[in-house]
């Protein structure tokens, strides 16, 4: 996509559990909200901005936000990555602090950090990994008291 893009890239169809599976999205503007929602492979990159939810009920996959984020990514998901390099208000609560990472891999790219990297959503017993970038985010620093708590 050469411009900007609506909400649901790369989600669901309404009331079906199965989004992307395969392949690459490319966004070389912004996007909406539920990016990937029930995403289970593949890859979507977005080299602006997006709205709420990104990886929503995700899968597996893997989603890479080169901006900011309005909120609550990854809220739901058992299993993929999420990469915000840019400014995101909060992490959903079922999130876990693991470590900082210097950097993450997107695709075989190093994308360099340092980044916050928690797993979730705990709620739904999942594993998949959220990693927010800690230069444009000061207000979650408090997240570096919990490592290995």
């Amino acid at each position: 996509v050469m411009s900007s893009a609506g909400d649901y890239v790369g989600s669901a169809y309404r009331g079906a559990r199965d989004g992307m599976r395969d392949g690459a999205i490319i966004i070389h503007g912004s996007a909406g909200s539920e990016l990937g929602n029930f995403m289970r492979g593949g890859s979507i990159e977005v080299r602006g901005s997006v709205g709420l939810f990104p990886g929503i009920h995700m899968r597996g996959g893997a989603i890479l936000v080169r901006g900011d984020c309005e909120g609550r990514p990854g809220a739901f998901m058992r299993s993929g990555k999420i990469i915000i390099c840019g400014h995101v208000p909060g992490v959903p609560p079922g999130f876990s602090i693991l470590r900082i990472s210097k950097s993450v891999k997107f695709k075989g790219e190093k994308v360099q950090g340092p980044f916050y990297t928690l797993i979730g959503d705990l709620t739904e017993d999942g594993d998949g990994r959220l990693h927010v970038a800690k230069a444009p985010n000061e207000h979650l620093a408090y997240l570096e008291r919990l490592i290995g708590g």
